[in-house]
This record gives structure tokens, C-alpha cells and sequence, in this order.
């Protein structure tokens, strides 16, 4: 079967295919389980004595951010997972080069010598992203099958690179924001030009003049109701068919006083820099995720030994402020301004609805690194700095800290991959990156 995704529908009717949502989703021909996304967000370098400074206090689901250099996530804890406890594998060399290679691919470098400094060599297999990417766009054929891009990393440098799309390949990331902005905002014109030739105004009074047809069947079912004799199973499904089309009346009148459009009104685009240019990235990839645009996105600050400057906070290299004694309080000075724009970002996905009610977050799921190290004084690998934000459809609990079992920290960071894998459908995928070093399932 043919399946319809929210897309299709505003392309195929315009305005009027919202309101076929709520009634198709009840049926097989809606594509509500292939429409989740994955997202990934790499924030580089760990933190200061990362485990007094990143992880909040408490456990369980009684925990806060408070005090802490992630505490702008305090307003998001019901939607997150902080794991505790997650060892990743570690063989020497440079610790950055090393972590970014590993941190999403559970995979050790490749041999032979480096293609780029730091004798930094691709993995030896693909980063989850481009796993889940294969899988969703041949579930659910989005016009971008992944969207790779990034605030800090250099193109073509492949130290600065956490996306691997097979063994020995990189991935380099779109810095450029006027790129992101044309790929995103030229595909939803194409969506809103699909809408009609009449235009919004055109297809609002054909929504009106189903509104009055919707009223009177409401006033059908009344009649059937109270003058038929009608088993319990006959009157609850004329129930549920009521309440639908109160639904559909709800979402009439909101488009009717402005509200709900599938088609906004986009500012042109406009040049900015440093917090300005990380926000209007986050900004984007929202409308590229509401508008099911595309069914991965990969985002990252910078990568491994990211030498970025962030100049809202400091004019120095944040891979420099890592190994200077006197640096310790600029580098989480660092952290914490990256964790504020991580939350922004999950905020802005918590506040947009998709038309069917749920929430981003709630619909969506999205893996969050703190770092290819734990700690960017030491190189430590030990109680990496993950966390989950979203509930993808219903498979994650959030709102908790999960501890890993003390007896299997060596395999709980292929265990994490390979839960966001399964989380988006793979359900035959049994392994991720190294099978020694991902036995026992997904962690979740």
C-alpha cells in the first residue's frame, strides 16, 4: 500500500489537505510510524572535570541542572535521558581524532596512514546517522535524505568530522548558512506553489464551504443518536466519528482566522554571525523537520580538537582553553553557551506541532554528545556525556537519568547506538559498529 505522509497531502490538495490528516492517520495509508526523524547534535571537548560539572545532581527521575554548566536544560528534564556510566573504547593516538571517528559509529579508525593531521583516519563503518538515513528514506522518501551541516567545522577537514557515510569515507558538513537556508526555504516554496493556483485565499473558502457540510453531518449523527436504535459498538463508532470531525472544524476555523497556515511567511534571507548564526541554523533545521523535509539531520558544532572561537564568549580557540591551566574557567565558560543554544533548539522543537497534535519531541528523537571526550584536560573516554531528547513516537521514557550496569560499561556505547537505530524501526539490526563491542541488545 501506497502510504500518504503530511507532505504529500498539502501537495496533492493544498490547504485543504490538512484537514485530511486526522481521518487518514486512523487508517494504514498514513505513514504515521515512518514519519519520525532522527537528529544528531555533536557539542565537541567534553567539560572541566566533566562529571562535577555536566551531570545534574540526583537520580532517577529526581535530578536537576541546576548549578550546573548544562542547567539550561532544567525547563526540558521530562523530555531528556542523562545516561551515567558509558565507556567508549579508546586505542591510542589522538584522544580527538580518535573520539570523533568513534563517537557515533562505535567503530575504531581505519589502518594505514592519516589522510589529514593528527594521523586521523575515517572508521572502519558507517556513523548511525547514515544508517538510520538509509533505512527512513527507503520507509519514507523525503526530498533530503540527510542534512549534515555545521557552525564550526572546516569543510574537507576531516578531524572536524563525526558523519562517516561507509567504511572510509567522511562526510563534510554545509558551514555556509546562506546554503542551508536556500535548501530548506526553496523545497517549501515548491510545497506551498503545489497548494493551488488559487492560492491560500482560494482554497480557505473551499475549507468554509466544507465547514458547513461537516456542521450538518454533526447534526445527522445527533439525529441518528437519539431516534435509532443502536447497539453500544454503533454508537461509540459514530462517537469517534464525531469527534473527528470536530477536529477537522477546529483546524478549519484556525486556518480561517490565520493560524496553522502549512505555508509561513519566511523573512528573506539575511547574513549574521557567532550565537546569531548558530540559532538561525537550529531555526532552520526545525521548519526542515516540521516541514518532513528530510529524515536525518546531523549537526555539529565543531568536531574533534574543535579550534573554533567562540567570540560571544572568548576570542581564543575552545580546544585551546582546554589544556591551559588558567583556562579552565573560559573553557566552561564555553560549554555552558553551547548547552544554551542545545536548549534553544529543544525548546523550539517542544513548542512546533505536528498536524496530527504531538509535539517534535514527542514525535521525534534526537542524540546528543557532549563530547569525543568526557573531559578535554585529560582525554578521559570513561561516563561519556550522552543524553537522549524526545521520545520518538513512544519508544524512549524520558524525564530520568539511566546508570549503566557497572558490569558492562565497555559495551554500553554500541548498546546507545544501537537503541537510537532500533528506535527508528530497525528492528532486525542486531549489532552497531563492532559486534564484540555491542553484545546484549539495545541498551533501551
Amino acid at each position: 500500500m501506497t502510504k500518504i505522509n503530511r507532505r504529500d497531502l498539502i501537495q496533492r490538495f493544498g490547504l485543504a489537505g490538512i484537514m485530511l490528516v486526522p481521518l487518514f492517520r486512523q487508517t494504514r495509508a498514513y505513514a504515521a510510524e515512518n514519519g519520525k526523524r532522527y537528529i544528531q547534535l555533536f557539542k565537541p571537548l567534553g567539560h572541566p572535570d566533566g562529571d562535577r560539572t555536566y551531570f545534574p545532581s540526583g537520580a532517577g527521575n529526581n535530578f536537576s541542572f541546576n548549578g550546573k554548566l548544562t542547567e539550561a536544560l532544567e525547563p526540558l528534564r521530562d523530555d531528556l535521558i542523562v545516561f551515567k556510566g558509558i565507556q567508549m573504547y579508546k586505542n591510542g593516538g589522538n584522544s580527538h581524532a580518535e573520539g570523533a571517528s568513534r563517537i557515533f559509529t562505535n567503530v575504531q579508525a581505519g589502518s594505514g596512514p592519516g589522510t589529514k593531521a593528527f594521523d586521523f583516519r575515517p572508521p572502519r563503518g558507517p556513523s548511525i546517522d547514515h544508517i538510520i538515513a538509509d533505512h527512513l528514506y527507503n520507509q519514507n522518501n523525503s526530498p533530503m535524505k540527510h542534512i549534515n551541516w555545521s557552525f564550526g567545522a572546516q569543510k574537507n577537514n576531516v578531524v572536524h568530522t563525526t558523519s562517516f557515510p561507509a567504511a572510509g569515507r567522511t562526510a563534510s558538513p554545509v558551514v555556509n548558512l546562506e546554503v542551508m537556508y536556500n535548501s530548506v526555504i526553496s523545497r517549501i516554496n515548491l510545497i506551498c506553489k503545489a497548494s493551488g493556483a488559487g492560492g491560500n485565499a482560494a482554497a480557505l473558502n473551499a475549507l468554509k464551504g466544507k465547514k458547513s457540510i461537516l456542521d450538518n453531518n454533526l447534526v445527522l449523527i445527533g439525529d441518528a443518536k437519539r431516534n435509532l436504535k443502536l447497539s453500544a459498538e454503533e454508537t461509540s463508532k459514530l462517537d469517534q466519528y464525531s469527534e473527528q470531525i470536530r477536529v477537522l472544524e477546529k483546524e478549519i476555523s484556525s486556518l480561517g482566522n490565520g493560524g496553522n497556515s502549512p505555508c509561513p511567511i519566511i523573512a528573506p534571507f539575511q547574513s549574521v554571525e557567532n550565537s546569531a548564526r548558530i540559532r538561525a541554523t537550529f531555526d532552520l533545521i526545525v521548519l526542515a523537520v516540521e516541514w518532513e523535509l528530510a529524515n536525518v539531520v546531523s549537526y555539529q558544532f565543531g568536531g574533534g580538537q574543535d579550534n573554533t572561537r567562540y567570540n560571544d564568549v572568548t576570542n581564543t580557540s575552545y580546544h585551546g582553553l582546554t589544556h591551559g591551566e588558567n583556562d579552565q574557567n573560559r573553557y566552561g565558560q564555553v560549554s555552558r553557551h553551547l548547552w544554551g543554544h542545545i536548549a534553544y533548539f529543544l525548546q523550539k522543537l517542544k513548542a512546533t506541532k505536528t498536524l496530527d497534535g504531538q509535539n517534535l519531541l514527542d514525535a521525534h528523537a534526537v542524540l546528543i554528545s557532549g563530547g569525543e571526550v568526557s573531559d578535554g584536560q585529560n582525554h578521559a573516554t570513561n561516563n561519556m556525556p550522552f543524553m537522549v531528547a524526545g521520545r520518538a513516537n513512544g519508544y524512549f521514557r524520558t524525564g530520568r537519568i539511566f546508570q549503566t550496569n557497572s558490569n558492562n560499561r565497555m559495551n554500553s556505547h554500541g548498546r546507545l547506538l544501537l537503541a537510537m537505530c532500533r528506535s527508528m524501526g530497525l528492528a532486525n539490526l542486531n549489532t552497531v559498529g563492532d559486534a564484540d563491542k555491542c553484545p546484549g541488545g539495545p541498551m533501551l
